[in-house]
């Protein structure tokens, strides 16, 4: 199952950063993974928009494993209430702090 998470309990920086789990799933095979394709993050209309993919393995032997790729990203706090990460579908209401 992919989906995204706030962690409220691995604050580097309480006052300026939440963390953030993006996670993509099980896979069949390694070599997958997930990467920011910007340096940043984009805020619109309340909503920040984090430029985050999903790379395939190359093709050729991969070990023949189950892996969950993730990505755990610090963002910095502002007046979002939402952040989506639009190349894996996934959407995420804030709670109120």
């Amino acid at each position: 199952m992919s989906g995204c998470c706030w962690w409220p309990r691995l604050n580097i920086d309480s006052g300026h950063e939440r963390m953030l789990l993006v996670a993509a799933g099980r896979k069949p095979s390694a070599g997958y993974r997930l990467q920011l394709t910007k340096a940043g993050a984009e805020l619109r209309d309340g909503v920040l928009y984090l430029p985050v993919t999903l790379s395939a393995p190359d093709d050729g032997y991969q070990a023949a494993v189950i892996t969950s790729p993730c990505l755990l990203l610090a963002v910095q706090r502002g007046s979002y209430r939402r952040i989506i990460v639009e190349s894996l579908g996934l959407e995420l209401e804030l709670p109120e702090e």
